[in-house]
């Protein structure tokens, strides 16, 4: 009994050391790093309810200063929010938080201060884009934006103790192996010593998930209100999710190092310390210290059960898991008649093994840990997305597809299809390239040509508008050309540009992206692309932009008034690219008018209740329907409306009342919520 309690307080030593390291690797790499930190915040900026509460601060600090903005409190919030999540903002909120990072762990000061004044220009030149009057509105001299995101008494006074105690991580590693190592030798049956390293491990790891749960309720509990508290619960979920992701590797390790020992174990072995750890637990504590700590836990567990029920519960939950984890395994390496054969590899060991023993054995252990945590870690990190792949022989991932005419079928079209954070736009719609929207599965692609031209330092400037500026207003305008006048020298030959209205917010060359796009063509020879041109260039700069990237040959000739081809005869025919444009269509026969040959929803929305489905551009005999699905002006927070509860009744509706099958469901952050499933849906199809 003595040699058992002695190794149940090694146990629980190996406990307190591998928390404690995990804990403090995990802060090194997350926390104390002011890089590594700096980037992850930054990332936090398109989490709804992140980006909700840094705009609504922002928002009220401005109209604190300017009163008048308060006339349109609800846009300056939605614009704001969209500046904070374009890419465009990213380096501004990485050197902020590394300047806060610093203040908190090299300097006197006590709360996380994120100063975003140079966010102050860009907000003012989106403000002056959508309302110049507002913008005006907007003090001159307002040099210094801040917003405090740490409340009350959460200071940092308890980080910088943290900070001082990294130094020693490496030697709390070094202690939790050898206290791993010890547990397995120090048992007269190595397997006995596996089942306890097993529980060890596994108890770290509960603890880790349990302990990014419990604290993301217990930060939030520091806000001021329900905004601010679930802001800082999503900022601890974001920064901290990697925590749970290496607890449930250690639980998965545990259960299996558990499972292993109690299979080699007798079964009454195993089975007696079940009654004798609730004995243990039910006897009355013979000293002073454990009746105070039984109490203190007791309390502990009362209080916890008052505060958040739900999550003594769901811990639990996951306590129970572990156990019938290890059972579990346990029963499958009895069953399978393979316990016997292991006990015999290490039988007992009755002498006292020498220090070299140990330490030559020691790698047993350190090994099966190794590998199992480098399978559980991959297995629970690895990336869940992937290319949409479909049936070979099908069309556009599916034969059932192949005999439905172009106008009886949905295709994923993504609006604004440039316009994206991997590309670095400002005020993005789509966060992946063209290139890896069309490996999720669109099929349809809108993109906006625009005259530009390349300065020295390689800016691409809005040469002339082209007829695409209509969505802008002369202010914007006027900011542009005094982009465009700081960089007058060098100028390169005008070209033709994918950009959102002003190539200075974002701009893609349209030749090369052409052929980016048949490339991924020629190496997908079954799928059929819609592409919708809104042209702001001439229709012979139009086409030529076609004809250079070598894509004329994929390209369908279809007569207004004439019936569609089925995907598989465009298939066939090696013609699968259907290319619409809007304004003038006039150069080149495979240049097709949009709205003789479609008809469309209106696309102007400023919230999902507006949706309707009425008639808008478009001839209302033709058969193919275009279902603009976006929020006028796109925001991380509006991307619910792709969710299938939203999408789908959506397009429902619309074929309902236009009499047509939805053909082209044009979407804003296409790669999030359920686009294809819902299209897969429409199209009677398994996904």
């Amino acid at each position: 009994m003595h040699r058992s309690r002695r190794l149940n307080l090694l146990a629980a030593l190996a406990f307190v050391l591998g928390l404690a390291s995990t804990l403090f690797v995990f802060a090194e790499d997350r926390i104390f790093d002011a890089a590594s930190f700096s980037v992850t915040a930054a990332s936090t900026l398109t989490d709804p309810e992140v980006n909700d509460y840094l705009s609504e601060e922002i928002s009220a600090a401005l109209i604190a200063e300017a009163p008048d903005l308060a006339v349109a409190a609800p846009l300056l919030g939605d614009l704001i929010g969209a500046v904070l999540e374009s890419s465009a903002s990213t380096s501004v909120v990485q050197a902020a938080a590394a300047e806060a990072h610093r203040g908190v762990f090299t300097e006197d000061q006590s709360v996380f201060l994120l100063e975003l004044s140079d966010l102050l220009v860009t907000i003012e030149a989106s403000l002056a884009a959508v309302d110049p009057d507002l913008a005006d509105a907007i003090p001159d001299n307002l040099t210094s934006l801040a917003v405090d995101f740490s409340s009350g008494d959460l200071t940092a006074s308890t980080v910088r103790l943290a900070e001082t105690v990294r130094l020693v991580t490496f030697l709390l590693l070094i202690a939790f192996v050898i206290c791993l190592i010890v547990l397995v030798e120090a048992e007269s049956n190595r397997f006995r010593g596996f089942a306890r390293m097993g529980l060890v491990l596994g108890a770290v790891g509960l603890t880790l998930v349990v302990t990014r749960a419990v604290g993301a309720e217990v930060l939030a509990s520091y806000g001021r209100d329900a905004l601010e508290q679930r802001a800082l619960r999503a900022a601890w979920n974001l920064v901290l999710g990697d925590l749970g992701t290496w607890g449930w590797a250690l639980i998965g390790i545990g259960a299996f190092l558990a499972g292993l020992g109690w299979a080699v174990l007798t079964a009454d072995a195993a089975i007696g310390r079940v009654p004798q750890l609730w004995d243990q637990l039910r006897a009355t504590p013979t000293s002073t210290l454990g009746v105070l700590g039984r109490g203190a836990l007791g309390l502990a567990v009362a209080t916890w059960a008052i505060l958040s029920p739900t999550t003594l519960v769901t811990s639990i939950v996951r306590v129970a898991g572990f156990g019938l984890a290890i059972a579990s395994v346990a029963w499958t390496i009895r069953a399978l008649d393979l316990a016997d054969r292991l006990a015999a590899v290490r039988p007992e060991l009755e002498e006292r093994r020498s220090v070299r023993s140990m330490l030559s054995r020691a790698y047993v252990p350190l090994a099966a840990i190794l590998i199992l945590g480098l399978i559980g870690v991959t297995l629970l990190s690895r990336d869940e997305s992937a290319a949409a792949a479909g049936d070979p022989d099908g069309c556009n991932g599916h034969v059932e597809l192949c005999e439905r005419r172009l106008d009886e079928v949905t295709i994923a079209m993504s609006h604004n299809s440039m316009s994206t954070v991997a590309d670095d736009f400002y005020l993005p719609n789509q966060l992946v390239s063209i290139e890896d929207q069309l490996d999720l599965g669109v099929r349809g692609l809108m993109l906006d040509t625009v005259y530009g031209r390349t300065d020295s330092e390689g800016n691409i400037l809005t040469s002339r508008d082209g007829g695409a500026l209509d969505t802008l207003d002369a202010e914007a305008d006027r900011a542009a050309e005094a982009i465009r006048a700081r960089s007058a020298e060098g100028l390169s030959d005008e070209a033709v540009y994918f950009c959102h209205s002003l190539c200075e917010i974002g701009a893609l060359d349209a030749v090369t992206e052409l052929q980016a796009i048949r490339g991924w063509l020629e190496a997908n020879p079954r799928e059929v692309l819609v592409v919708i041109v809104q042209d702001g260039t001439e229709p012979a700069d139009t086409a030529a932009m076609f004809e250079a990237a070598g894509m004329v040959d994929l390209l369908l000739v279809q007569p207004v008034g004439a019936p569609f081809p089925t995907l598989g005869e465009m298939i066939d025919g090696n013609t699968r690219v259907f290319v619409m444009v809007e304004e003038d269509a006039s150069g080149a026969e495979w240049l097709h008018p949009a709205f003789e040959l479609s008809q469309e929803t209106p696309y102007s929305f400023s919230s999902a209740d507006e949706f309707v489905c009425t008639e808008n551009r478009g001839d209302p005999a033709s058969t193919m329907l275009l279902v603009n699905h976006f929020i006028t002006l796109a925001r991380a927070s509006n991307r619910t409306i792709n969710d299938r509860d939203v999408l789908l009744p959506r397009a429902e509706a619309c074929a309902e009342e236009r009499g047509l099958h939805p053909n082209l469901l044009a979407v804003d952050f296409v790669s999030q919520g359920d686009v294809f499933a819902v299209v897969d849906e429409l199209n009677g199809v398994l996904g």
